[in-house]
Order: structure tokens, then C-alpha cells, then sequence
């Protein structure tokens, strides 16, 4: 449908929704990771298609400029209407309030549309905004300003720090003409480092180990299949002198490291997956682990799956 309705009148020839287009391309922009201060191709590549087309279109910065002009001329391209005016009204629409004002004497209130973000520039015009990330390699911004005509778009293909958003809002700086134009990723920094922070951690330090570490007991004591409503059957598999943790229809196996005596770490994947989480057994009557605890998986849902029933 996005092809035929969108990509295709927009004459987007680089533009898809499917992952396989993506992936056949050879002049593509690979994901990278940032992990201990350097940039890292990720490790493994995210296939989107899940969540197409809203989070797994591909395309470049060409063919998002044929989609801006879309948007700024109420749904017309080059004199063809392809969205009535009226169907994308509501979109560059207040739907919600994203922010209430700290102050409301001075301080301005945010406003979400339909998929975009509605603020309004020194000026007093409107301004129509998005930014969209994967934790796992790529951070993208764009900025409409109607009244004017203008729009920017930067796509960038690592975890999201800032960067695309630091340099759209100095060109929009340059352009309304702003007496000083602040450091926007200085600005931006803290910010993203604050939503890159697991929640789920609940601030422990996974990264490092107790000074006195108590040794695990032997991989039979944890192995076996736990469940609960949430999330079904979940295996604790051992490979070789290891443990992995096996979850999820496929299903995706994850290696535990050993952390102390019966709790071990594991590194989710996906957008929120942005550290270490700790999974922690705890020990029957028999002496073998009659259930285990994550923190990851308790973000979003029971973290605490009973050992399964032979």
C-alpha cells in the first residue's frame, strides 16, 4: 500500500517497506553500535518488518525530500493531489499535549499530531518535527517549517546521541536567522544519555563483578524449561561448560555469564535492550533452581518464571 499510494507517485525508487529491499541493496548504510567510547558495526542486523512500514522503511535523504515537499504542499506533489488536504490536517494537527509548560508565562507547550510533533518557532509558526531511532544502529530527524516552505531531514546510521537532531536544529537555527546559534549536541548530550540509561537496571553496575565472587554450581542445577502466562516456556540450556538463556517462539538463544554464586548476565537485543540485565536463580528444597528472576523481562511483564513441571 505505502508503495503504491506513496513511493510510487513520489517517484521514492530507493524507498521501501520491506527489509529485503533494504537488505539487496548494495550502496547501504550499515548500523553501528557505540560501545566502550567506539563505534562498532552492530553485531547483529534488525530486521524491521515487524513493524512496517511505520518503523521499517528504508530510504535516503533523495527521495525524503520528495516526501517533505509532500507534506509542506497539504498533500499535493507536483500539482497532483495525492493525500486530500483534509486527511492530513489532523496530522500537522495539536491531537495531545506532549509537554505542559513549566512556566506557563514564558514557557512554551509541546503538542503531538498524528505520528508528528507540533511546536511552534520563535516566530510564532508552526513547526512540524520527528525524530525516530533503534537503539541497534540508526537515528533519524526531520524539520518541517510550513510558512516557509522549508524542510530538512538527516538520517544517520548509529544509536541515537544526538547527532541528527543537533544538526537540523543549527540549519534551522541559520535559516530564522538566531542572533547566537547554541551547541546543540553539548545541549543534547546529557539528554540522550539519559534515555540510552536501562531502567531496568535499577542502577546496578552489571559491568562489574563483586570483589569476592562465589563460584556457580554445577550447570544441572539450573538447566531445564520455566514458564509463566507472560511470556510461556523459557529454556535454561547449557552449551559446552556455559549456560544460555532460550526465549521466544524461534526460539533466540542469549549466553548467560556467570555475575555471583546463582545470578548471571545477559544482553537483550532491540530498541529498550540498552544494557545488561541480571537473572537470578533461586534454589528448591532439592538443592536445584525452582525458578529465576530478570530484570529485563520484568520490564515488561512478570519477571519470575516458575521451573516447569517435568
Amino acid at each position: 500500500l505505502c508503495e503504491e499510494r506513496l513511493y510510487r507517485p513520489l517517484a521514492m525508487t530507493s524507498t521501501s517497506s520491506r527489509f529485503a529491499d533494504y537488505m539487496a541493496h548494495e550502496n547501504r548504510a550499515i548500523p553501528h553500535v557505540k560501545r566502550d567510547g567506539r563505534w562498532q558495526v552492530t553485531p547483529q542486523q534488525r530486521d524491521p518488518d515487524a513493524q512496517s512500514p511505520a518503523g521499517g522503511a528504508s530510504s535516503n535523504v533523495t527521495d525524503l525530500a520528495a516526501w517533505m515537499c509532500l507534506e509542506l504542499d497539504q498533500g499535493t506533489f507536483a500539482g497532483q493531489e495525492l493525500i486530500p488536504a483534509a486527511a492530513l490536517a489532523p496530522v500537522h494537527s495539536p491531537q495531545a499535549v506532549s509537554r505542559v509548560p513549566p512556566n506557563p508565562s514564558k514557557d512554551q507547550a509541546w503538542f503531538y499530531g498524528l505520528g508528528t510533533d507540533i511546536n511552534y518557532t520563535m516566530f510564532g509558526t508552526p513547526q512540524w518535527s520527528h525524530s525516530g531511532a533503534f537503539n541497534l544502529g540508526a537515528a533519524t530527524t526531520y524539520y518541517l517549517l510550513p510558512a516557509a516552505g522549508f524542510g530538512i531531514v538527516a538520517l544517520t546510521n548509529g544509536e541515537p546521541v544526538g547527532a541528527p537532531e543537533a544538526v537540523t536544529l543549527t540549519v534551522l537555527d541559520i535559516v530564522q536567522g538566531a542572533a547566537t546559534i547554541p551547541d546543540w549536541l553539548a545541549i543534547l548530550t546529557p539528554v540522550f544519555t539519559q534515555i540510552d540509561a536501562a531502567t531496568y537496571t535499577l542502577g546496578r553496575d552489571w559491568t562489574t563483578a563483586p570483589a569476592s565472587v562465589t563460584r556457580a554450581l554445577v550447570n544441572e542445577t539450573y538447566t531445564g524449561m520455566y514458564q509463566n502466562a507472560f511470556y510461556g516456556d523459557v529454556e535454561i540450556a547449557a552449551r559446552g561448560d556455559s549456560l544460555m538463556l532460550r526465549i521466544g517462539p524461534e526460539p533466540r538463544e542469549f549466553p548467560l555469564t556467570h555475575f555471583d554464586r546463582d545470578t548471571f548476565t545477559w544482553q537483550p537485543t532491540g530498541e529498550n535492550a540498552y544494557g545488561l540485565s541480571g537473572l537470578t536463580f533461586a534454589l528448591g528444597d532439592d538443592g536445584t533452581a525452582s525458578s529465576f528472576f530478570d530484570q529485563y523481562l520484568a520490564s515488561d511483564g512478570p519477571g519470575r518464571l516458575q521451573r516447569k513441571a517435568p
